[in-house]
């Protein structure tokens, strides 16, 4: 299974648009190979570095295109305690995300107001496939000369 976006490249700069900064919408997503057997699937933004998911949404219905600002699927309660999804901030330091998309050979039977880790555990014995698109945002406050 492949995930890209035509907003940004694996590993590129993503775009001021989809961050806290702008519109604070999550960018578009295309997923190439889905497994046949799969049943839904469950999308995440996270920033490893700092043990954070910014966006997870589970029952996502077996689409090979995301739209952005999607609502689809059912959210869950995000590490900002939102059901929305957090584009990365103004920090100083540069930001490295991750987007993943998990093929499940079931839809979840768990409902909303569900925590992430609530999510990973009912969707740990029936992931099928994944991928992941990273990306990299430096925010504005990079720029903020720091008195010494």
């Amino acid at each position: 299974m492949l995930l890209k976006s035509p907003n940004f490249e694996n590993r590129g700069k993503i775009p001021r648009k989809y961050t806290a900064e702008g519109n604070n919408i999550n960018p578009c997503l295309t997923i190439e190979e889905i497994p046949g057997q799969t049943q839904s699937l469950c999308i995440s933004m996270e920033e490893p570095e700092k043990n954070l998911t910014h966006w997870l949404i589970f029952n996502v219905p077996v689409l090979d295109f995301i739209e952005e600002n999607a609502h689809i699927g059912i959210e869950a309660i995000n590490d900002f305690l939102t059901y929305e999804y957090i584009g990365p901030g103004p920090q100083q330091k540069e930001q490295h995300l991750v987007f993943y998309v998990f093929a499940l050979d079931s839809v979840l039977t768990i409902g909303y107001g569900k925590s992430i880790i609530e999510v990973k555990i009912a969707m740990r014995n029936h992931i099928i496939a994944t991928a992941a698109l990273e990306g990299i945002y430096t925010g504005s406050r990079s720029t903020i000369r720091q008195c010494e």
